[in-house]
């Protein structure tokens, strides 16, 4: 979705933006259930405060780094600035787990992105733009989706890891858009890759699919079917649409790794910061 970092922007695009919505986990996950036809998605969400998510990070050593980190972030708006910069190298000196072939239970998992430094929003000149929280479609969903140049605005990223498969790296990604005149609606992509760790800190990523769905059909599939169907053929009438992806290839170099935080920095420079989640959030 981004690939931008190795999110999908989205979180490998390492991959989809940062987003400054530091939320923390819900207690019931969104459903995603495959009919014959489309994906749907129930929603049970409950949100947290972020000073929850800053307590439970701090739980693992370095605490006080940690602490720090997340504090600075929370006060520049959820981006990486340079003093984030400067704890995360601080943190990667005291990396517990430098060799991630040695820590499988770790690196797998569901996480959330709390920050990450993607660049390029996908609109004219502002291919350097530091990503916050508005980006086009195209830029957010390898550009699987059209129209590819319309603004969404990104809510929260989530990360699969090892969870629907041994392999299995996923990027489920909330969005928000409206169009002429139309009230803001919810959607959701969800970037199907694979992964595999290549080296002591390194783990590739190849994305497979990219989807794009509703998030609540009954109330806004009529808005969501005006703003896409017509350019994207491959739509249902339930607002689902599926593509599969040439061989999208990248790649993540971990800084830091412990019980509830990694900080890792993709093949095109961009450093993401995730929070494990104890439970999904969303259910393929």
């Amino acid at each position: 979705m981004l690939i931008t970092n190795f999110y999908s922007l989205s979180l490998i695009h390492g991959c989809q933006t940062a987003h400054p919505t530091l939320a923390s986990k819900a207690s019931n996950p969104i459903k995603i259930t495959r009919t014959a036809s489309a994906m749907t998605i129930s929603r049970t969400q409950s949100r947290k405060p972020y000073g929850i998510l800053v307590a439970r990070c701090c739980s693992s050593a370095p605490p006080k780094l940690k602490d720090q980190l997340l504090s600075t972030i929370a006060t520049s708006n959820g981006t990486i600035c340079e003093d984030s910069m400067a704890l995360i190298s601080s943190l990667e000196k005291l990396n517990p787990n430098p060799d991630v072939r040695l820590a499988p239970h770790l690196y797998s998992g569901c996480f959330q992105l709390i920050s990450g430094s993607f660049k390029g929003t996908g609109k004219p000149g502002e291919a350097q733009k530091i990503v916050e929280n508005t980006i086009t479609l195209g830029r957010a969903a390898f550009n699987a989706f059209k129209p590819t140049d319309i603004e969404i605005q990104l809510k929260q990223t989530y990360n699969h890891v090892g969870i629907e498969a041994e392999d299995a790296y996923n990027v489920l990604i909330q969005f928000s858009v409206s169009s002429d005149g139309i009230s803001p609606i919810e959607g959701m992509f969800i970037n199907r890759g694979v992964f595999s760790i290549s080296g002591s800190a390194k783990m590739d990523i190849i994305f497979e699919s990219s989807a794009m769905v509703p998030v609540n059909p009954k109330r806004d599939l009529e808005s969501w079917l005006k703003i896409f169907k017509d350019a994207n053929p491959t739509m249902d009438e339930e607002g689902s649409a599926m593509v599969a992806l040439p061989p999208t290839k990248g790649f993540l170099d971990y800084i830091y790794l412990d019980d509830d935080l990694r900080i890792t920095r993709g093949h095109r420079g961009a450093v993401v910061i995730v929070q494990r989640l104890q439970h999904k959030v969303i259910d393929l």
